[in-house]
C-alpha cells in the first residue's frame, strides 16, 4: 500500500516538504506544500517533525511509580527536563527500560497543532506522526550522527538523543565531543550527512573522540521508519476512527464517570473555599516534613525549594538522573538555546550542575534576546564579558537548573 510522507521543517512558516512512496518505499512523485492534495492515496499519512522541534527525555521512575505510571503523570515526571509549562507541551512515553528509565518525547503543542491545521485545510489527516531523531536506523552500541546545515542530532540509544551545535573546521560539534567524555562510549560512530552539507574527516573524527567514524551517506527523510520508532499521534493527535470503537463499548462506563465527575466539582467548589486556610496549613507541615527528613537543615527559606534539592542530592548519590546532570540541563538548554547559539560556541563544559558555555555575541540585541530566552526559560544563569574576539564580543554563560 502506498503512503504519503510529510516533513515539517524547524523554522517557523517553512513550507513542509511531502513525498508519495510505493509498498517498496519508492518515490513516485514529490514537492513542496504548495503542490500538496490529499487526492490518490490510499495509505497511510506519515507525519516527520523536524529533530530540533523534539526533546527526548530521559527520565527515571521508581518501581512504585511504575506501577502507577499513566498518561496522567507523565506531565509531572517530564517537568524538570521542560522550559516551558507542562501544559504546553505533548508528551508521549516508550516502554520502560532498564534501570528504572522512562524515554519520553515531547513537542510543543501550539507549533504541533498549527501544523495539523494547516494539513487539515488541505483535507489531509496525520496517521502517524515520528520525531525525524528516531528515522535513523539506530543498532545497540551505535551512535547516529545527522549532520545539517547549522547544526544537527546524534541519536545515541532506542529513544535517546539530543541536538548538535555546528562542527567547527575540522572539528566535531562540542556537545558531541563533551558527551562521549560524560557518558559510555558507543563501539562506532555513523555519520550521515543532509544533502548539500560537506561531510567530515571521519579519519580525523576518530582520532579526537578515540571512537570509530565511519561515513554512512546522505540523510533522507524518506527512508523506511524503523519499528522502534515512538508514534506521537496520541492523545489530541490521534488519527480519526482510532478511538471510536472504544468509545462506543464504554459509553455507559462514561455516563457513570459524568455523575461522578458532578460530584467532584461539586465538592471542589467547597474545597476552594477553604484554600487559603490549607495553603498555610501546608507551609508548615512541608516544614515539618523537612526537618524530618533532613534534620541537618538549621535555616528554612523556602521549604519546596530546599527539600527539591535535598532529593536531588539524594537521587545523584543513588546513581539516578536529575534534571541538574549533565544530559538533561544540556538537554533543556539545547531546546531551549539551540538556535541562538549554533555556531557560536567556543568551549562547552560542564561542573558541578553547571553549565559553562563561551560564546560569541554579534550584537546587543542578540545578547538582550539570549538573556530574554533564558530568563523565559526558568533557568539560571550567570553572565560574564570576556575579552573579544577581533569585531566580536564573547561572553562566558554559566547555567544551572
Amino acid at each position: 500500500m502506498s503512503s504519503l510522507r510529510i516533513f515539517v521543517p524547524a523554522a517557523e512558516g517553512s513550507r513542509i516538504q511531502w513525498a508519495r512512496l510505493d509498498e517498496d518505499n519508492r518515490i513516485t512523485s514529490q514537492g513542496s506544500e504548495l503542490q500538496l492534495v490529499a487526492s490518490d492515496n490510499d495509505g497511510d499519512v506519515e507525519l516527520i517533525l523536524a529533530a530540533e522541534r523534539v526533546l527526548l527525555i530521559p527520565a527515571t521512575i521508581s518501581a512504585e511509580q511504575r506501577a502507577r505510571l499513566s498518561d496522567d503523570n507523565l506531565p509531572w515526571l517530564a517537568e524538570p527536563f521542560l522550559a516551558q509549562e507542562v501544559e504546553r507541551v505533548h508528551i508521549v512515553k516508550g516502554d520502560p527500560v532498564d534501570h528504572g528509565r522512562l524515554p519520553l518525547c515531547a513537542v510543543e503543542h501550539a507549533w504541533l497543532a498549527g501544523i495539523i491545521a494547516r494539513l487539515a485545510e488541505k483535507q489531509i489527516k496525520p496517521t502517524r506522526i515520528v520525531p525525524e531523531i528516531l528515522l535513523s536506523n539506530w543498532t545497540e552500541g551505535h551512535w547516529i550522527v545527522v549532520l545539517k546545515s547549522g547544526g544537527g542530532f546524534v541519536r545515541t540509544g532506542l529513544l535517546q538523543g539530543f541536538l548538535l551545535d555546528q562542527a567547527g573546521e575540522g572539528m566535531p560539534p562540542t556537545v558531541l565531543m563533551l558527551a562521549l567524555k560524560k557518558g559510555a562510549s558507543p563501539e562506532e560512530i555513523q555519520v550521515y550527512c543532509e544533502d548539500g552539507v560537506s561531510p567530515p574527516n571521519c579519519k580525523r573524527w576518530a582520532v579526537l573522540l578515540d571512537v570509530p567514524v565511519h561515513l554512512r551517506g546522505i540523510w533522507n527523510w524518506t527512508e523506511p521508519i524503523p519499528e522502534d520508532s515512538l508514534d506521537l499521534a496520541r492523545g489530541a493527535y490521534s488519527p480519526p476512527g482510532r478511538g471510536r470503537n472504544l468509545l462506543r463499548r464504554l459509553k455507559p462506563t462514561l455516563w457513570l464517570a459524568a455523575g461522578i465527575v458532578a460530584l467532584n466539582i461539586a465538592a471542589l467548589l467547597v474545597i476552594t473555599g477553604l484554600g487559603v486556610m490549607e495553603k498555610s496549613r501546608l507551609n508548615v507541615e512541608i516544614e515539618a516534613q523537612l526537618r524530618s527528613a533532613f534534620p541537618q537543615t538549621t535555616v528554612i527559606l523556602d521549604p519546596m525549594l530546599q527539600m527539591h534539592q535535598n532529593v536531588d542530592r539524594l537521587s545523584r548519590n543513588a546513581g539516578m538522573t536529575t534534571r541538574s546532570d549533565f544530559l538533561p540541563l544540556l538537554a533543556t538548554v539545547s531546546a531551549t538555546l539551540g538556535k541562538e547559539i549554533s555556531g557560536r560556541i567556543e568551549t562547552l563544559r560542564y561542573e558541578s550542575g553547571t553549565l559553562v558555555l563561551e560564546l560569541s555575541a554579534p550584537d546587543a540585541a542578540w545578547q538582550a534576546k539570549l538573556k530574554a530566552d533564558v530568563a523565559a526559560a526558568g533557568l539560571l544563569a550567570k553572565w560574564e564579558n570576556l575579552p573579544a574576539s577581533g569585531n566580536l564580543a564573547r561572553i562566558r554563560l554559566s547555567i544551572s537548573s
